[in-house]
């Protein structure tokens, strides 16, 4: 996961308002098991695009991963 870490930093410095770049980056921590950068990460990525949608249509994350870990949040 270095090289996809790697890769994730060098398009958070290219588009650090592009809530794909934290939703991609969430997913790659998520993986890692890095629960709290993966909550922090797509925590951002709904911040950044709050019309995302849950498959249900409810505002929110549209990534199974992110839906699993904002859960019960917000």
């Amino acid at each position: 996961y270095v090289l996809a870490r790697q890769f994730v930093e060098h398009a958070r410095e290219l588009a650090p308002r592009y809530s794909e770049v934290y939703r991609v980056a969430g997913m790659v921590a998520a993986r890692q098991s890095d629960h709290f950068r993966a909550v922090t990460d797509f925590e951002t990525a709904v911040d950044l695009e709050p019309l995302a949608r849950h498959g249900d249509g409810r505002p929110g994350a549209r990534d199974p991963h992110a839906q699993k870990l904002l859960r019960g949040r917000g």
